[in-house]
């Protein structure tokens, strides 16, 4: 499946962004893209395996690798979000927002959720805008600290999300 968005109602959004299923040779750019996650090897062995597993999900703009989102069921089988990164020189633009509406969009379960650094408020206030509500903390979530976890309830989601006039 690719998706290709454009969404002029939101400002700083891209003209085009496109996702697609990240292939094996998509891991070393990715690397370089978000290094302070890939920096450990466990990391890039998640990420790889990912990919392998066509879990992995890459967004371009234009002809620009601009971020990345790692989907899954592996929980209780319903979706996770499980890493979303768009990068630095490339954020604000619409980029996150493509790729978390893909996984909702892509999403076969009734709900969604996606986990969120507790210091990493621009994601927070994303994933609010983009229908997901807070669920809990988990304060031992590793070297980010404390983590903010968000569900989505699919089925009762519309496209129309508050502050978002006229997207139907």
């Amino acid at each position: 499946m690719t998706l290709q968005t454009t969404s002029p109602q939101e400002p700083f959004c891209p003209a085009t962004c496109t996702i697609v299923p990240a292939e094996y040779g998509d891991l070393e750019p990715l690397c370089r893209l978000d290094l302070d996650t890939l920096r450990e090897f466990r990391q890039r062995d998640f990420v790889a395996a990912a990919i392998e597993e066509g879990r992995c999900w890459v967004a371009f703009l234009d002809e620009t690798l601009a971020g990345y989102g790692i989907f899954n069921y592996q929980f209780h089988g319903f979706g996770v979000i499980h890493r979303v990164f768009v990068r630095a020189d490339l954020r604000r633009r619409g980029v996150g927002r493509a790729l978390l509406d893909f996984f909702s969009a892509a999403c076969s379960s009734p709900r969604l959720s996606i986990t969120v650094p507790q210091h990493n408020l621009a994601m927070q206030e994303l994933v609010q805008r983009r229908g997901f509500v807070l669920s809990g903390v988990v304060h031992e979530h590793g070297s980010d600290g404390p983590a903010m976890i968000y569900l989505k309830d699919l089925r009762t989601a519309t496209p129309v999300l508050a502050g978002e006039p006229g997207l139907q």
